[in-house]
């Protein structure tokens, strides 16, 4: 349901079509009880569940007009499909970032409809639905992230013994009045609290998720066909006989060219055999000892200042004022500032509404001096 006046919307969950008519006469008892509206019009598509008897016989004994959109015609009922299409958008993008089942669509949707009513809509001069339908802004701190992590108090009569764990582990499915929905864990059961301890950076099944998708393992020797085992070890044995051969050369050069030189008595190094290159591990290093003591010589001087502290006590508030020994001087302070606004016309004097809050004002008084300490004027 969606009030085309202020675009509050209402989600309810019906298991069968007949139930239709039975939470509509409920919704609008709520509406004429709770807050003071009667039903002018509605606007519906042509399917039985409102095009009947009973919705006929219930809008001439209200006195409502029921609007029928023409068959496959959703434009005509543009906004009640809009409403639609933004809600279950919303929904979708909480079960996808939580990664709940599906099974959980229902707890997105109600979420989303709340967040719905909340944001403040630009046709509305940027109110939201919530507060022009119930004329109170909406309760914003209670707001948490859909599906995170949270930890939620255990009752004193469930609990087990007294050193057990007084909280459980649960998923946040969304608000229920002044509690939170929560899905614990461990039995996969909903429950509500008002207790709870958020992590809206976790999200137990995301992370599951992560962790299932890159658990995979690599082919193992029992895998392997006979043909590419044979092939495997025929090339490492060939590569064990190269290294072991070139080893041996190296070393019977080595020696050779060692022999030349002391016979020839020559240290050069153009006819030395091309070494073999060796790569160097480097450890981890030792940590270094910092010497934190201040010299003497690396303190830079500073000078001594002289300061002067202002020993006059400004008043605090009004009363303070009165009772001040300058209230002549204060008062007129106070009369100058006050002319300057009127003058300026800071303001405009409307009548007081019911659902308007009153902002308070404070006086804040100085006494300004000059370098002397001579005092300049009384300042309001």
């Amino acid at each position: 349901m969606v009030d085309q006046h202020t675009s509050f919307k209402i989600t309810k969950f019906l298991k069968h079509k007949s139930e239709v008519f039975d939470e509509f006469v409920m919704q609008q008892k709520l509406l004429e009880n709770l807050h003071d509206r009667k039903i002018k019009k509605i606007v519906t598509d042509g399917g039985g569940k409102f095009v009947n008897q009973k919705f006929k016989d219930l809008a001439n004994t209200c006195g409502f007009t029921h609007v029928v959109a023409p068959p496959y015609t959703p434009k005509n009922n543009g906004f009640a499909e809009r409403a639609n299409r933004t809600i279950l958008n919303k929904a979708r993008c909480l079960l996808l970032n939580s990664n709940l089942p599906n099974q959980y669509w229902a707890e997105a949707v109600n979420t989303a409809t709340f967040l719905t009513n909340i944001i403040p809509a630009p046709s509305r001069n940027n109110y939201s639905p919530h507060y022009l339908w119930l004329k109170a802004p909406p309760k914003i701190r209670k707001i948490r992230t859909f599906g995170c992590k949270v930890i939620f108090a255990t009752p004193k009569q469930k609990q087990t013994w007294k050193l057990g764990p007084v909280g459980e582990t649960g998923i946040l499915l969304g608000f229920k009045n002044e509690a939170y929905c929560i899905l614990k864990i461990s039995d996969k059961k909903v429950y509500s609290s008002r207790h709870v301890i958020f992590f809206e950076k976790e999200f137990p099944l995301l992370s599951e998720n992560k962790k299932s998708n890159l658990s995979f393992s690599y082919p193992g020797w029992d895998d392997w066909d006979d043909s590419h085992k044979d092939q495997f070890v025929d090339c490492l044995e060939s590569l064990n006989e190269e290294e072991t051969q070139s080893t041996h050369e190296f070393i019977e050069n080595e020696t050779e060219v060692e022999e030349n030189n002391i016979e020839n008595g020559s240290n050069s190094d153009e006819d030395l055999p091309p070494a073999r290159k060796r790569i160097k591990v480097i450890g981890p290093r030792h940590p270094t000892l910092i010497n934190s003591e201040i010299r003497e010589e690396n303190i830079l001087p500073y000078p001594r200042r002289p300061v002067a502290l202002n020993t006059q006590n400004d008043p605090l508030s009004y009363s303070q004022v009165l009772n001040s020994p300058h209230r002549d001087l204060w008062i007129k302070a106070i009369k100058k500032e006050l002319q300057s606004m009127i003058d300026l016309e800071m303001w405009e004097e409307v009548p007081i509404q019911d659902n308007y809050k009153l902002v308070g004002t404070t006086w804040v008084f100085n006494i300004k001096t000059d370098d002397q300490h001579q005092v300049l004027k009384y300042k309001a």
